[in-house]
């Protein structure tokens, strides 16, 4: 969808961990709705999150999410129920991410995958960030954004006066650190010739200061 100035996600699923991802997201300055695949007298009432009530798996009921407002999927359901959801939301609305936590099976991983979905296995993601976290306990930390004065971020190369300009010829705060470039969906090995082009997603490291400021030179995060 054309970026309208303010990110927004849709969660499928009404449980513990799609509530806390809303949250967060939310504190995060994101827009958010959880669709439940429940009747509203099934849950208990949220207040701080908007949650739509579907019936079905259906175009009908994707509709009522306003999808092509939004810029992520996510998809905590079962693997059936999430596939069938990511064909529908792949062929009818052709969103920009669609991320899937997926149970481990390598069957519903390879479908997933071939709709161009992130795949996230929990069992795999813990194993990996304890992996992580005992040996690189510092850069772990700020990465999930344990430490309060540091936070890595994608920002979009949006302004076209960054077209064509070598990261050596700009000028970022001093604490800001670029960790990747992703163009047209494939990683960059980066340097500072690397000349950065529309459509560039770039991920930074550094203050909330500093990666504000860098968002308002690329372009809104």
């Amino acid at each position: 969808p054309a970026f309208d100035g303010h990110n927004d996600a849709i969660i499928f699923g009404f449980e513990p961990m799609s509530l806390a991802l809303a949250r967060q997201l939310k504190n995060n300055g994101w827009g958010v709705k959880i669709a439940a695949m429940r009747k509203a007298d099934e849950i208990e009432a949220v207040d701080d999150i908007d949650i739509v009530f579907m019936d079905s798996i259906s175009l009908g009921c994707l509709n009522k999410l306003e999808p092509k407002n939004a810029d992520t999927m996510v998809l905590m359901l079962s693997d059936r129920e999430n596939y069938q959801w990511c064909e529908l939301i792949y062929e009818q609305i052709g969103t920009k991410e669609i991320v899937v936590r997926a149970s481990g099976d390598r069957y519903y991983a390879k479908k997933f995958k071939a709709l161009e979905a992130l795949v996230v296995d929990p069992n795999s993601a813990m194993v990996n960030l304890m992996d992580h976290f005992v040996r690189s306990p510092n850069a772990t930390s700020i990465l999930l954004g344990m430490e309060t004065d540091q936070d890595a971020v994608d920002v979009e190369i949006r302004d076209a006066s960054i077209q064509g300009l070598a990261l050596r010829d700009i000028r970022l705060p001093s604490d800001i650190l670029i960790l990747s470039i992703s163009r047209n969906d494939q990683m960059m090995i980066t340097h500072g010739y690397t000349r950065l082009r529309l459509g560039d997603v770039v991920t930074i490291l550094g203050s909330q200061e500093s990666i504000d400021k860098v968002g308002l030179m690329f372009g809104p995060t």
